[in-house]
């Protein structure tokens, strides 16, 4: 885990623009809350047992997801070995993916990821591309593909542009922190080059990347063909074109001074035109793949350090994340209402005004915290009352006891 202190968390504060994420290790969380609350030595400790006892109680629900959702994506994983024991009915496998599916919007939404819509995407494919590269994407191979992103910020970066001499200057580029793609190819599409090619389309592929401009999701989609800018077409049709002109000058010069000799310089010279015209052509070509070559070089190399997993990793770390995120929503509703709430306790909007206060005073954060969520969490555990939609939170020793017993029936059922 990333231990920071708060003051690092400040120095490295991102806009989030209205996401749910809230960027502070668990552990973090925990320290600034006592760092904020001025608590006597026993509700200090009283609370710090409640934390150890809330982060067991989220790691055993995420525990369980983990196998119901490997069980299901076993089936159906690209980099599986796992030799199957028991042939399933196309009804079962059908059944399975459709659990996996269901987990797994559940799961992103818990990690607070968002979905981008059809629209979102063509948006990117029509923007101005930051790594310099255009793309044509053919989205009809694949059966299903879904994009998933979390962290809308900016990031500075350094470019070099044709129509400023290619100096170097810094930009500041909208990015996403995290973005995640789900994708299925159609029945007898997907890779061939790899020789792994899913000609059933029940393979479900998952990728995930870091800090991803929002105007170029489309480098990272399979199935995307790199499309030449103007002037790299330029670079490769005018030379042809006045190669070819030269070529036909030289060669019916010459032809007419040979012309006066004999016929066969003229046969020659014809012969030359041909083979000429032929060279520039291939010249051409070679130079249009090296366009192409030199395109994909620089992707790739920006890729390498961009992708964070693939597959069963991804799940393994939405599964993470979703365990963090749920741990701090749920931590931070408590404390406030807890501390602050006092009897009479809050309304939801006012829970959500003073937690986004808290986030922004304390780590610098603007996150639009997400209160219904908290809410559920803590009521689910008994931890808070709902008293006409005011809601208020039990005392930390009774918070510790009902939690010890929540452990308990969790242990003695597993």
């Amino acid at each position: 885990m990333n231990l920071q202190s708060i003051e690092q968390i400040k120095q490295q504060a991102h806009n989030l623009e209205g996401d749910h994420y809230i960027p502070i290790g668990r552990q973090d969380l925990v320290r600034a809350i006592l760092g904020d609350s001025n608590l006597s030595a026993e509700n200090e400790a009283a609370f710090r047992r409640f934390a150890k006892s809330l982060e067991v109680a989220f790691h055993q629900q995420f525990h369980q997801v983990l196998r119901e959702m490997s069980e299901a994506y076993t089936d159906f994983d690209p980099d599986s070995i796992s030799v199957d024991l028991q042939s399933d009915e196309e009804a079962t496998a059908a059944q399975k993916k459709e659990t996996f599916y269901e987990h797994w919007s559940e799961l992103v939404e818990k990690a607070n990821y968002q979905k981008l819509t059809r629209v979102d995407i063509e948006k990117a494919l029509s923007a101005a591309k930051m790594f310099g590269i255009r793309l044509s994407i053919n989205f009809d191979a694949f059966q299903h593909l879904s994009v998933y992103v979390r962290g809308r910020t900016t990031d500075r970066w350094r470019v070099r542009k044709w129509y400023r001499w290619f100096r170097e200057e810094e930009v500041e580029v909208p990015i996403y922190r995290r973005l995640i793609l789900v994708f299925q190819y159609a029945k007898d599409s997907g890779p061939t080059d790899t020789g792994t090619m899913d000609s059933t389309g029940e393979q479900v592929h998952l990728k995930i990347f870091k800090n991803i401009p929002t105007t170029d999701i489309d480098i990272l989609l399979p199935e995307s063909r790199v499309r030449l800018t103007l002037f790299d077409r330029g670079k490769i049709l005018l030379p042809t074109v006045s190669g070819v002109f030269l070529t036909a000058y030289k060669i019916i010069k010459t032809s007419l001074l040979a012309s006066v000799f004999t016929g066969i310089y003229g046969l020659f010279a014809f012969i030359v035109l041909v083979g000429g015209t032929l060279g520039y052509g291939v010249k051409s070509f070679f130079g249009y793949l090296r366009t192409k070559d030199k395109y994909q070089l620089h992707l790739t190399r920006h890729l390498y350090y961009q992708n964070l997993g693939n597959n069963k990793g991804v799940l393994f770390r939405m599964i993470h994340d979703a365990e963090e995120q749920e741990f701090r929503e749920a931590i931070l509703a408590y404390y406030l209402l807890w501390l602050e709430g006092g009897e009479k306790g809050w309304s939801k909007p006012q829970l959500d005004r003073r937690a986004e206060a808290w986030l922004l005073k304390i780590a610098g954060l603007t996150v639009n915290f997400e209160d219904d969520d908290a809410l559920r969490k803590l009521d689910r555990l008994g931890l808070a009352k709902n008293n006409d939609g005011r809601w208020s939170a039990i005392s930390i020793d009774e918070a510790n006891s009902r939690l010890g017993q929540h452990l308990a029936r969790v242990n003695l059922n597993s």
